[in-house]
């Protein structure tokens, strides 16, 4: 793949089709292909491991899975661009090998790499380096990774609402740059659901999609401490009230996601609604200089709404 001045090689794959074989009136069969088995050194007699993923079965040999990797060229430091790392990164990779024509591209690389959990640099020569993930044993922490996140938005959200409501605005860039922790492990549980899956193959895109806004909740509470801290507007009463509703949306949709309720959803939704009415009419009225904040909570309310119907599970109690 070519962009621009930009190399990006992957590795292919090959779809094959099996024909079921059938042994009396039980037991059906697949033939394994034989260049995979080669490959692999599976001889009879061996265990291969076989995961039920819906309508698919996955088939991995219980040695150590080879590497996936991927190449990555800059032909100069201006063709630099930090998307394939998190792109390869959230797919799965294990090892990204980049080779560059200058050597001033290093420490962008150092940065990036320092975005992506348990990636590291392993080998680095005057053109080249080797980044690889030296900590695939995190790869089984997603349920407790995704509740920390859960956990530090609620309270960012908490602590923004009380820091403008006291007026330390100092405060609020601190409390914004935990935004790049959220981005850090919401990258990482993206990766790990395109690269493992999850528990419920059925909930697969649900999740998915509620990590993605996760990231994105983070990136509005975060824009409300940033345009504060620079800007110091005073907010009314009631525009203070809402920022604080937030953190309680957000709580609301924690509460739901891991015990759902349609008490919790009625709630959800009349706060939500109250929470919408309120800054709609806010923004005809509000000073100039608090229209970006009230845009900022609107969106992440927005997200919120969304977010919440896919906290919905069979568990659902009325």
């Amino acid at each position: 793949m070519v962009v621009g001045n930009l190399k990006i090689a992957e590795n292919s794959f090959t779809l094959m089709k099996r024909k079921v074989i059938q042994i009396a009136n039980s037991t059906q069969l697949i033939s394994l292909p034989r260049k995979w088995c080669i490959e692999h050194g599976i001889k009879k007699g061996d265990e291969l491991e076989v995961e039920e993923q819906g309508n698919k079965i996955r088939v991995s040999t219980s040695k150590e899975e080879a590497l996936e990797t991927a190449k990555i060229h800059f032909s100069g430091v201006d063709s630099f661009l930090r998307r394939p790392f998190i792109t390869f990164y959230k797919l799965g990779y294990d090892e990204l090998e980049i080779s560059f024509d200058d050597p001033k591209i290093i420490p962008k690389i150092q940065e990036e790499i320092g975005e992506l959990m348990g990636f590291e640099i392993v080998n680095q020569t005057e053109r080249t380096c080797t980044v690889r993930n030296v900590a695939s044993a995190m790869d089984t922490e997603f349920d407790s990774i995704l509740r920390r996140i859960m956990l530090m938005l609620i309270e960012m959200a908490r602590d923004t609402s009380e820091a403008l409501s006291k007026r330390k605005f100092s405060a609020l860039e601190e409390i914004a740059k935990r935004e790049r922790l959220n981005n850090k492990l919401t990258i990482f549980c993206e990766r790990i659901l395109n690269k493992k899956g999850y528990k419920d193959h059925r909930r697969l895109s649900f999740i998915y999609y509620i990590v993605c806004n996760l990231e994105h909740l983070a990136d509005d509470v975060a824009d409300i401490g940033i345009y504060c801290h620079r800007h110091e507007p005073k907010l009314n009463p009631t525009t203070l009230k809402l920022v604080k509703e937030l953190s309680t949306l957000i709580e609301q949709v924690y509460d739901l996601f891991y015990k759902s309720s349609i008490e919790g959803i009625y709630a959800f939704k009349k706060r939500h609604s109250q929470l919408e009415r309120q800054g709609t009419e806010l923004l005809r009225s509000v000073p100039k200089e608090s229209i970006p904040v009230m845009h900022s909570l609107l969106m992440a309310a927005e997200k919120l709404r969304h977010m919440s119907a896919y906290c919905i599970n069979k568990s659902t109690t009325a």
